[in-house]
């Protein structure tokens, strides 16, 4: 595990190019008591990324505290690098398939769709620890449970 790292900020294209690569992500969303992040299959469609939910909390979040964020990341343990990208945006339902064509979704889940726009996008690429520079607080290994801790 490297001691360093440090973190290249990706532009709107990189973060677009690399988004629908993931496949999966986090969508969090915003409750009353407490935040919540649950993982989601998705894929993207003209500039929105879209997953499939049924009848419960994230239904309920999507109308009714609609602001959303999905976050995907692919990240190699051995090299300790890797990407992250996040997408937020007004969360909505989305409508009939003649409507939204092409939204025929390979995946299994609820019944119903949920869209994303990408409104806000933002990314980080990780790099090698030789990148690393000596302003960036190094993370370290306590145990060999990977718990981890800013030194």
């Amino acid at each position: 595990m490297p001691d360093g790292v440090e973190f290249d900020v990706l532009s709107r294209a990189e973060c677009l190019r690399l988004l629908p690569v993931a496949g999966l992500g986090w969508v969090s969303y915003a409750r009353s008591d407490a935040p919540r992040m649950v993982p989601v299959r998705f894929l993207v469609h003209e500039h929105e990324v879209v997953f499939r939910t049924g009848y419960g909390e994230r239904l309920a979040a999507a109308v009714h505290e609609p602001v959303m964020t999905l976050g995907v990341q692919a990240l190699d343990p051995a090299t300790g690098t890797g990407w992250y990208v996040t997408v937020t945006g007004r969360a909505r339902l989305v409508g009939d398939p003649l409507v939204n064509e092409g939204l025929a979704a390979p995946w299994a889940g609820g019944q119903l769709l949920v869209g994303i726009p990408v409104q806000e996008v933002a990314g980080r690429r990780i790099l090698p620890e030789a990148a690393a520079s000596p302003s960036v607080r190094p993370l370290h290994r306590v145990r060999s449970d990977a718990r981890l801790q800013i030194a």
